[in-house]
């Protein structure tokens, strides 16, 4: 759950008790302390209602998705470029702000990927049952409240098929929508990822040529982690 912040509005000052003073018994001094008292206490009041005026002003800040880790098969590692038959997982941090959270979507095409976002007993625990839609990827959180945010670990993704050479990379998208648009940033949010399925090499059978391309893809994905 995120930090929140509570604005706390000040009241008026008000007098508590009066004295009369006779005018001949009050001193200079005295009607400086009291009109200094008097200056304060006005400026403290316009002051305060300043600050409640800028507080109800201030515009909604824009969702945020922070992507938290990213393994495959259960090493840290990036997604871009997988063996068929590989387990992508990926952790994420949903923050409202100062909103409430009302949809988390996954978008795959089902022909490219299997999903897994939660298990039976965190979906049935979390999430609204009768709202939700796993096989779309539609997921409503039960007791949302503003500013408070949601941490999924370890959403994982199975390609079923390889990428065809020349066509556009596999897609996977996460996207948080909240009650509150904001002009900062389109809302929803959405991070999207982009994965290039490959067949695994058989070693046993494989080229001379086919084992020094492999192991200068291997060299270069160790390098870019």
């Amino acid at each position: 759950m995120l930090a929140c912040f509570n604005t706390v509005r000040r009241t008026d000052a008000k007098f508590v008790q009066h004295h009369d003073f006779e005018q001949n018994k009050v001193s200079r001094t005295t009607r400086i302390i009291i009109i200094s008292c008097l200056f304060s206490a006005f400026a403290t009041s316009a002051c305060t209602r300043l600050i409640n005026k800028q507080a109800e002003d201030t515009p909604a800040m824009a969702p945020l998705i922070t992507v938290a880790d990213i393994s495959v098969n259960g090493k840290k590692a990036p997604c871009d470029t997988i063996y068929l038959g590989d387990t992508i997982q990926i952790s994420v941090a949903l923050d409202p702000f100062y909103n409430t959270i009302t949809n988390f979507d996954v978008e795959i095409d089902p022909k490219e990927f299997t999903d897994s976002i939660f298990s039976k007993y965190d979906f049935e625990t979390y999430c609204d049952t009768l709202l939700s839609d796993k096989e779309n990827g539609h997921y409503k959180f039960k007791g949302m409240e503003p500013f408070l945010g949601v941490f999924i670990p370890r959403m994982q993704f199975v390609p079923k098929k390889l990428s065809r050479k020349g066509k556009k990379p596999f897609r996977i998208a996460v996207c948080l929508t909240t009650d509150v648009d904001s002009t900062a940033q389109p809302n929803p949010c959405v991070k999207e990822f982009s994965v290039v399925v490959i067949k695994r090499p058989d070693v046993e059978h494989e080229t001379v040529d086919e084992k020094i391309d492999r192991l200068i893809d291997e060299e270069y994905k160790k390098m870019s982690k």
